[in-house]
């Protein structure tokens, strides 16, 4: 399919597409007066997924295609501005993050650097939210006594749970 056909004067295109469905690969074609056909290297970006867990996050992605990959860093979005998280080999294109508060999103994006050059490319961004599937322990009740025609007092201890944000009290 061919997405622009412009004088020799331009060198940049952008492509307006959905790049969570697959991965995308460019070839760049010079043609002369003649008509006679010169393709590029092939350039794929790199496709970032993921998805959200227990207390963590997974992501993974197809690694980038047009020159050797050195490192990836894997980037977050993190007061107002991308910090790196970890890096990972060129090889690698996995990352499990780990441990994270449920229900806090999180935004990433891949870095690829070059291997023995300057040259880096970006992955799209995703945003997962980890959820938590592990139930507090209930916290130890100690007794409930009546103290007056209109008054109940409950007592009890705390959850040995660390993450235990509140206390709810349900009558019947």
């Amino acid at each position: 399919q061919i997405l622009f056909t412009k004088p020799g004067d331009t060198y940049t295109y952008i492509d307006t597409v959905n790049t969570e469905k697959e991965q995308l690969c460019y070839t760049v074609i010079t043609l002369d007066s003649c008509l006679n056909a010169t393709p590029s290297d092939t350039f794929c970006a790199i496709q970032l997924k993921g998805r959200p867990m227990n207390l963590s996050n997974f992501t993974d992605w197809t690694p980038f295609r047009g020159y050797p990959i050195d490192s990836y860093a894997v980037l977050y979005y993190h007061n107002s501005s991308w910090d790196t998280l970890t890096k990972v080999k060129g090889a690698d294109t996995a990352y499990l993050n780990a441990p994270l508060q449920c229900n806090v999103p999180v935004t990433y994006r891949i870095k690829g650097a070059e291997k023995g050059g300057s040259r880096t490319t970006f992955s799209d961004t995703l945003i997962l939210t980890p959820y938590d599937t592990t139930r507090p322990k209930p916290p130890p009740f100690s007794y409930a006594t009546v103290l007056n025609g209109s008054q109940i007092m409950l007592y009890w201890q705390y959850s040995p749970d660390k993450d235990v944000k509140d206390y709810e009290i349900q009558a019947r």
